[in-house]
């Protein structure tokens, strides 16, 4: 089911939808997206961390991609596409807003 992020400037109401998933759980989300609007493509990663006093962090980090982008991600091994990405800024949302020129956040890998 396509997800709005408004906060998105690929046009006046982004709304992605999943193109390729390369991990999925209930915490964590890994895929490129498409704007069922405009079709620009985008990196996305969502990422929940659970504490002891029950709260959760959430986070959710997109970039834009290109054609050669999508290929590269699609074709390569898992950890062998966070240097393409680690370069980029996106957008960051978490609970203190909205960031448009954050860089992909740390999160543990497994």
């Amino acid at each position: 089911m396509p997800e709005k992020l408004e906060y998105l400037d690929c046009c006046k109401e982004p709304l992605l939808e999943t193109v390729i998933r390369f991990r999925w759980s209930s915490h964590e989300t890994e895929s490129i997206r498409r704007c069922c609007h405009c079709g620009q493509h985008w990196y996305y990663l969502l990422h929940e961390s659970c504490h002891q006093d029950a709260s959760f962090d959430h986070i959710v980090w997109c970039c834009c991609l290109t054609v050669e982008e999508i290929r590269l991600l699609a074709d390569s091994p898992r950890q062998g596409c966070y240097s393409l990405i680690d370069q980029k800024t996106g957008f960051l949302r978490d609970d203190e807003g909205v960031r448009t020129d954050a860089r992909r956040p740390a999160i543990p890998q497994g």
